[in-house]
């Protein structure tokens, strides 16, 4: 007999897949390379970023002039910034 309060292992129980999203996945889902997007709020930008680094890309932001907020861009490892040097402000 085995104890009750024994944890039980088990082999091969496939893991379900979430159900929540998020506005951040949602986004990066939607953009591909070269694209950009511009969000409001900081937390977002972050979010946002993570993602595309996550997955391999390079991601690259810009405050808006405005002050109104950032965008960001997807961008392949390897492609150069335009020229002319990098602005704080897009």
């Amino acid at each position: 007999m085995k104890d009750q309060d024994e944890p039980i292992i088990e082999k091969n129980v496939p893991v379900p897949r979430t159900m929540r999203s998020s506005k951040s996945l949602d986004i990066f889902r939607k953009m591909e390379v070269g694209d950009s997007v511009v969000l409001p709020e900081r937390k977002d930008v972050n979010n946002v970023k993570a993602l595309i680094r996550s997955r391999g890309f390079r991601a690259v932001e810009r405050k808006l002039q405005d002050g109104a907020g950032w965008r960001v861009w997807m961008l392949n490892l390897h492609t150069p910034l335009s020229e002319g040097g990098e602005s704080q402000y897009y």
